[in-house]
């Protein structure tokens, strides 16, 4: 059966005095590195900063999530997003709310963001085809988050794969 299917996603938008901004890109593209910049430049203008990332390594879930990222457990495709969602509504409810609520500048390494496209390599082996199977999976990524807040700023660090693989081997981290 085929349904024509047409939506549109509204994001909740920061309702606190906090400041949410979010770096985005493939590991290796500088991410960690910019947030201390930016933390730094914050703190130097007296502000409070909450440096975070996700996926998160700690917790019940968040060790899960590593442990299904190093392939240590195994878990249907389809079921690795939702339990990226899981993990990052602990995690906005832990840490992004009551820093935003606090007045505090949050910077993320990464946020749901980053769910799309890499969900959409789990469960396509090209996610660059925008086929409507590709495009309807994309939509029902996205709509696993519409209930979180959306940082203020997201900025994706694109930088190519080549330079992105050597900064890791430098890192002694496989690409």
């Amino acid at each position: 059966m085929k349904y024509d299917v047409n939506f549109d996603i509204e994001l909740k938008k920061n309702p606190y005095s906090g400041l949410y901004i979010a770096l985005e890109g493939i590991d290796g593209s500088g991410k960690t590195t910019q947030v201390e910049l930016l933390a730094k430049e914050f703190e130097k203008l007296g502000r409070t900063v909450i440096r975070t990332h996700e996926p998160r390594r700690d917790g019940v879930i968040g060790d899960l999530v590593q442990n299904v990222l190093k392939e240590e457990v195994k878990i249907p495709e389809i079921a690795v997003q939702y339990l990226f969602a899981a993990q990052r509504a602990v995690h906005l409810e832990e840490v992004i709310i009551p820093g935003l609520q606090s007045g505090a500048v949050i910077i993320s390494d990464r946020c749901f963001w980053s769910s799309i496209p890499y969900g959409m390599l789990d469960r396509f082996e090209s996610g660059r085809d925008e086929s409507p199977d590709q495009m309807l999976s994309a939509l029902s990524i996205l709509s696993m988050y519409h209930e979180f807040i959306a940082p203020d700023i997201s900025v994706l660090l694109d930088v190519g794969v080549e330079t992105a693989s050597k900064r890791l081997g430098e890192l002694g981290r496989k690409a």
